[in-house]
């Protein structure tokens, strides 16, 4: 689903719905999502937000992360669209799991008129709860992880093809062990350690290498691949 409207249309359906907004169809939510923007109110969009499981703690986390929509800039339109292919909601880091307070449905972006170097969108995910639409709030449960903080952790493949190859990625976070199936050819995440990954090619231009980070340090850099081929890492060999 893609629901696009003018920035102007939308505050006119706020007006007619202003009030106790009961967000019930696209329309409705996107007028008091636009309403709470163009108004700097994180009131208007707490009350959007789907809040249930939240602790005191995520509320504040999630009013924080909200904020940072707010902008001096002119906005050019609210659009609701669909998840990105491979789109993840749940993260495991420093001892917590962080997933969301309902599964989202799609992503509401923000469009903003074009300054060379300003923010030109950003986006959230929202919900359908019982026929009514919101914000996906965010929740966070402690896993009991005693170990080492989590830190910085990562790879680059670099070279001709570096965005053509298949990238298989298994690492430890907080205690959990955790696997994906990674779209960029370089990424930095938190966690404990890499413990493998796998490069696979299909096509014989190909030439990269692969490195893996700990810290923002190498510690591992590959043989080139070159052609079609499998190239990979395994820690502790």
């Amino acid at each position: 689903m893609k629901i696009r409207l003018t920035l102007a249309t939308l505050l006119l359906i706020a007006a007619q719905f202003s009030g106790a907004v009961e967000a019930t169809t696209p329309d409705k939510f996107l007028a008091a999502f636009s309403s709470g923007l163009q108004e700097k109110s994180q009131e208007k969009l707490a009350e959007l937000t789907y809040s249930v499981g939240m602790s005191a703690a995520d509320k504040e986390q999630v009013t924080s992360a909200q904020k940072m929509i707010f902008s001096d800039q002119e906005i050019e339109s609210v659009t609701l669209e669909p998840l990105p292919d491979g789109f993840e909601c749940v993260h495991i880091f420093r001892g917590q799991k962080i997933e969301p307070t309902h599964p989202p449905v799609g992503l509401v972006q923000i469009k903003y008129k074009g300054k060379p170097n300003g923010v030109r969108s950003t986006s959230c995910g929202y919900t359908i709860v019982n026929g009514k639409y919101f914000l996906a709030g965010t929740k966070s449960t402690d896993l009991g992880w005693n170990g080492p903080e989590d830190k910085s952790i990562g790879f680059m493949v670099i070279g001709a093809g570096q965005n053509d190859v298949q990238i298989q990625v298994r690492w430890n976070a907080s205690g959990v062990d955790q696997e994906k199936a990674m779209k960029m050819p370089s990424c930095s995440f938190v966690g404990q350690y890499i413990q493998s990954i796998t490069v696979t090619s299909v096509k014989d231009e190909t030439d990269v290498t692969l490195t893996v980070l700990d810290s923002g340090k190498p510690i591992f850099t590959s043989a080139p691949l070159k052609g079609k081929g499998t190239l990979g890492y395994n820690k502790g060999n």
